[in-house]
């Protein structure tokens, strides 16, 4: 069985053309052959969205966007065409930002510039937010820190100086 509409092999009973995506004559057939449902109640209120397709809007198959993926992807509000950043992009990225001062100043190019990959700037947002956690975390466990540890050393001294004197050394 064979396409009508662009000659690519079909297997028997196919419905739809799996190359171009048109009706096949067997369809046809069948449609002329089984009896339509009963039409269903309209609903009360009439639906936002149209169900009905017209030729226009079916898309057809391309063979060069299934063999890549990645060249017809759009990220959600970015630009259109712009393929999704690789894991060595990542990694090239994560590296880059662990140099001091250079790491920094990079992330908020990559965070705030206007001619940005979408991912690249959603990473660098993330790695300046974290970032800041850290900062203040460290302002306020740090000095926590510090006092328990002099706490420490403070009984630990007291406790010699009571042993040495018991001892007799002092």
């Amino acid at each position: 069985m064979f396409c009508d509409n662009c000659g690519a092999q079909l297997p028997d009973g196919a419905v739809f053309c799996g190359n171009c995506g048109s009706k096949t004559e067997a369809a046809s057939q069948q449609a002329s052959v089984t009896p339509t449902p009963p039409p269903s109640p309209e609903p009360a209120v009439a639906p936002a969205v149209s169900n009905s397709y017209s030729s226009s809007q079916q898309t057809s198959y391309t063979p060069s966007a299934q063999s890549n993926p990645q060249s017809s992807y759009s990220a959600p509000g970015g630009s259109p065409g712009v393929p999704p950043m690789s894991v060595g992009q990542y990694v090239g990225m994560i590296l880059l930002t662990m140099i001091p001062f250079v790491g920094i100043i990079l992330l908020f190019v990559w965070a705030f510039g206007s001619d940005v990959n979408l991912n690249k700037k959603n990473l660098a947002r993330a790695q300046l937010i974290m970032a800041l956690i850290s900062i203040v975390l460290g302002f306020i466990i740090v000095p926590i820190i510090i006092s328990v540890i002099g706490a420490g050393l403070g009984a630990l001294s007291d406790w010699a100086f009571r042993l040495g004197e018991f001892a007799g050394f002092l």
